[in-house]
């Protein structure tokens, strides 16, 4: 038995993982462990950040703190040559259709010490364009992959087929919501579900209070609404146009699953 980490969903139902300096797949219904990859011959020690899009393209994060992505069983780097970036690189995201991935890049020669900007490439890692020229992390494409919302101190969407240069300010800063995270659209794209945390107490923590908790707000902007008052969140997905489950912590500090219908 090896260790097995970064899980990502693929399409057919199964999941791909790294154990053991490989990349695996394993098929649905838990049946068919194969391996796709192996680091050492590319000069690799361990993988983070796995996303895989609805096409089966498989994108990670590695040792050498670039991001890559898999064609013909190859790594193509995504990260230009010579640029070293913290660990903090990565947060993959495909479009929709698979023909398009955004992510995270730091660059360390930038005078703002929070330099984290949003670009996006072509699957096969070309046309490489930066998204934003401030602070910016967490992207996700919107359902007909026309949009991405990220976070950027307050919620952003920005237009990306067509490009717009326009920012939408979804979500305004709440003086409570110190930090906001994991931002995700409905499966119709008309809502957007997001976490903020109170600047006092930590997301993981059993004992919350203030506004910290799991939010929705309207694709184009307007009040956020606590979709649960009873305790803050700490991971999400929409299960349904309507229909949220997140994870959060009872009062003795056991996570609890809890499924709501926020609309």
């Amino acid at each position: 038995r090896a260790l097995a980490s970064n899980l990502a969903p693929n399409p057919d139902g199964g999941i791909t993982f790294a154990a053991q300096g490989e990349i695996f797949t394993l098929g649905p219904d838990n049946k068919g462990v194969t391996s796709i990859f192996k680091l050492a011959p590319a000069g690799l020690k361990w993988v983070d950040s796995v996303a895989v899009s609805s096409r089966g393209q498989l994108a990670f994060l590695a040792n050498d703190e670039s991001l890559y992505t898999l064609k013909d069983g190859h790594a193509l780097r995504l990260t230009p040559e010579g640029v070293r970036v913290p660990t903090a690189l990565g947060q993959p995201v495909w479009s929709p259709d698979g023909k398009q991935i955004a992510y995270v890049h730091y660059y360390p020669t930038d005078p703002d010490v929070r330099g984290w900007y949003i670009e996006i490439a072509n699957a096969d890692g070309s046309n490489v364009r930066q998204l934003t020229t401030k602070y910016s992390c967490e992207p996700a494409w919107s359902p007909d992959g026309k949009t991405l919302v990220f976070q950027a101190g307050t919620l952003f969407t920005q237009g990306i087929n067509p490009l717009s240069t326009t920012l939408v300010e979804v979500a305004p800063y709440v003086s409570t919501q110190d930090e906001i995270r994991n931002p995700a659209y409905s499966p119709d794209g008309k809502l957007i579900a997001y976490i903020a945390d109170d600047d006092e107490i930590s997301p993981y923590s059993p004992q919350r209070g203030g506004q910290s908790g799991l939010y929705i707000v309207g694709a184009n902007g307007g009040q956020s609404v606590m979709v649960d008052s009873s305790a803050g969140a700490l991971e999400f997905v929409w299960t349904g146009p309507d229909t949220i489950s997140y994870t959060t912590t009872d009062k003795g500090g056991s996570l609890v699953r809890i499924a709501i219908v926020v609309r």
